[in-house]
């Protein structure tokens, strides 16, 4: 009965503490985890959270609130272990997750993801609720993995500025238009053609010396967006050279013939307004 009792009771403790998270600091259980504990490792990062999450909560009870943010994890959570990942932490809406394997993993993860909303969203209109949106950024770098807090009180995380890139990614997904994004580290590593790429320019993150290079993931939009996006892309990429270069007004109609051939390209629509608000202060 008490070796019963342990096991119940180590399987309840791996759904606050992730097993792998022990298996990285080589602890055998969480009573063995201790304040500093840490370990650097290569992996890829996953940020996801739903758009407009605020607003949406706000037509909704604390208790419909909770039980709309389970129901839409249950769906996510199983996909990302899925497909060799886990889930660091929850926040609020938002999920950070965790790929050991390779970026290919994360993005498959994503898509599915994706594709799984799409399924959700279904459901949400049966029952005269509005769909969803999520928006998810992914980086592959180095991290700390470990624990952080004091002697009353510890839980585990993530520091590291590629954390910081996921979570930008994440963010510009709205700005953008864009379902998933992620950077060339990640492109590298990802088998030839197997994916619809845009190439949407670079950004830069604090702690980072040098803009990273991002990438849209195309793959399940709809066949016409794909095609305009694609067909466009070429143009897209010089835009973004003349904005990077301070040609702001030769940018600016590169942009703008851009959104002549594509006029819901919202990537091409941040960039030209960009261009404006340099030209109209100059």
């Amino acid at each position: 009965a008490y070796t019963r009792d342990l096991e119940t009771t180590n399987r309840s403790l791996e759904r606050f503490v992730p097993r792998q998270f022990l298996e990285y600091l080589k602890r055998e259980s969480i009573v063995k985890v201790r304040l500093g504990d840490q370990v650097q490792k290569h992996m890829t990062i996953m940020f996801a959270d739903i758009r407009s999450f605020t607003s949406l909560s706000e037509t909704m009870t604390p208790e419909e609130t909770f039980n709309f943010i389970n129901s839409y994890l249950n769906r996510v959570g199983p996909i990302i272990r899925r497909n060799d990942g886990f889930i660091d932490k929850y926040i609020g809406d938002a999920i950070l997750a965790l790929f050991d394997s390779s970026p290919a993993a994360a993005v498959e993860a994503a898509l599915e993801i994706h594709r799984e909303i799409k399924r959700y969203n279904g459901v949400r209109e049966e029952t005269h609720r509005e769909p969803i949106e999520v928006g998810i950024g992914v980086h592959t770098g180095l991290l700390m993995l470990g624990t952080i807090g004091e002697e009353e009180r510890i839980e585990n995380t993530v520091i590291s500025d590629s954390v910081n890139l996921a979570s930008r990614l994440d963010a510009l997904t709205k700005n953008f238009g864009a379902r998933i994004l992620i950077t060339r580290d990640v492109v590298d590593s990802l088998p030839a053609d197997r994916h619809k790429l845009r190439f949407l320019g670079r950004i830069a993150v604090k702690g980072k010396d040098v803009p990273a290079d991002v990438f849209e993931v195309l793959d399940d939009e709809d066949p016409d967006v794909i095609q305009r996006k694609l067909d466009t892309a070429d143009t897209f990429r010089a835009g973004f050279r003349l904005l990077a270069a301070s040609k702001h007004q030769e940018a600016h109609e590169v942009f703008e013939r851009v959104l002549q051939t594509n006029p819901g390209d919202l990537a091409a629509l941040y960039y030209r307004e960009r261009c404006r608000k340099v030209m109209w202060l100059s």
